[in-house]
């Protein structure tokens, strides 16, 4: 019998293929127990032959029946998934155990279970009871779309009978064998001259097959240098990727811009080589670095109270890009007048450098002392750190001389209110 249960006298099978066949033997009622030996001769020219035996027992035959069925013979599936047939065995006689097996093609999975999910090889069933059981068969990734017939077969142990159920699957092929994806979350990112900078990386087998993937970057300046690398940080080096079907690997890739790299965005090519290629574009905008340097030229000046004083306050863009709105952020002692000039320096270009010349006043009581200026530069981008100018207050020769007055004309007095009242 084929597997459609008609019965054949001739099978035919492909070079390096398997056929399978069934025989079923029916004995007379009158026939005696014991084994029997019967042969099968297979092939044309060279025919291979199989020594079968047969054990009848005494009382068998007439005793046991059972019935198996399923509503549905033919389902579709894609590659790589599974179906699952719902099978009815019924018992119509004596308690009886059956042997379960399965025919599927080459490298195909395939289960027989109970409803809870159980794997079973055999099972027993009471007189006039049933079972319901699940037929799951599973195609590789790779297998070839197309109509393939699988089956499941039940023998009964003690009424040695058996019973083939074919079914069809109908493979859907919904992937191509190979196939890759890479993507990244930030395919464009920012960077100061100088600074290397990371792209996280996912590539996905979208294929229904393994695939190893050589990595590479086209398209960048002379002088820049990349690596791919397994994380981020101090993470090794690596050239390749070995990705599973369906599975996905993150990498990450590392761009170093050369130092001499100018202002501007550069746009490169992230390849992946393997059975399956694919390309991701991105690029990197190198921006100018914000840099500023307060120069102050006298950390220490003298001024007399109520005069005024000027020194220069120098402020020197180091970076490679343009400051906008320079100006000074002044901390003075109370009472004390400074004004700047300019207020404020609306652009700055890279390594140029701007003058503030600073008024310092202090008021005509400020005592004799040092005081402290704090002074530091900001822009629209960037800020220095504090600096200060130690100011020391002197009173004026005038005020000198004015007290040297006040003080002689006391000892004056005294002298003369001693002799006028020292007399008497």
């Amino acid at each position: 019998l084929n597997q459609d249960n008609n019965e054949i006298n001739k099978i035919f099978v492909q070079s390096g293929k398997t056929g399978n066949f069934y025989i079923e033997i029916k004995t007379p009622e009158n026939i005696k127990s014991g084994e029997y030996k019967f042969r099968v001769k297979v092939g044309s020219e060279s025919p291979a032959e199989l020594t079968l035996i047969a054990e009848v027992t005494a009382g068998s035959t007439g005793t046991y029946d059972f019935d198996a069925s399923s509503m549905y013979r033919g389902k579709a599936v894609n590659a790589g998934s599974e179906v699952k047939f719902e099978i009815n065995l019924n018992n119509n006689q004596s308690a009886d155990t059956f042997r379960l097996n399965a025919g599927v093609p080459n490298n195909w999975k395939y289960y027989i279970t109970n409803t809870q999910g159980e794997e079973i090889t055999e099972v027993e069933i009471t007189k006039d009871s049933s079972l319901n059981l699940l037929f799951k068969v599973g195609p590789p990734s790779d297998e070839e779309k197309g109509t393939y017939k699988v089956n499941i077969s039940i023998m009964s142990i003690k009424g040695k009978q058996t019973k083939t159920l074919s079914f069809e699957v109908n493979v859907r092929q919904e992937k191509e064998i190979y196939a890759v994806e890479i993507s990244s979350p930030y395919s464009t990112k920012s960077a100061v001259v100088g600074e290397a900078i990371e792209y996280s990386l996912s590539i996905q087998n979208k294929g229904r097959a393994k695939d190893n993937y050589n990595l590479a970057v086209e398209e960048l300046p002379a002088g820049w240098t990349y690596k791919f690398k397994e994380s981020s940080g101090n993470s090794p080096q690596i050239s390749s990727a070995e990705v599973d079907t369906g599975a996905t690997k993150s990498i990450v890739l590392q761009v170093n811009p050369s130092t001499d790299a100018t202002i501007g965005e550069y746009k490169f090519k992230i390849n992946v080589y393997g059975k399956a290629n694919t390309t991701l574009n991105a690029s990197i905008l190198i921006q100018g670095s914000n840099a500023m340097k307060l120069q102050i030229d006298d950390l220490w000046v003298t001024i007399e109270a109520g005069q005024e004083k000027e020194t220069v306050i120098k402020v020197q863009n180091t970076g490679l890009s343009e400051l906008r709105d320079v100006e000074l952020d002044i901390t003075k002692p109370t009472g004390w007048e400074i004004s700047v000039v300019p207020s404020k320096i609306a652009s700055l270009p890279p390594q140029t450098t701007g003058k503030f010349t600073l008024k310092i006043k202090p008021p005509v009581d400020a005592s004799a002392n040092d005081y402290k200026i704090i002074i530091k530069a900001k822009s629209a981008e960037v800020e220095t750190s504090e600096d200060q100018i130690r100011v020391t207050i002197t009173k004026s020769a005038f005020s000198q001389w004015l007290g040297y007055a006040i003080i002689g004309i006391a000892i004056i007095v005294l002298i003369v209110i001693f002799k006028k009242f020292g007399r008497k």
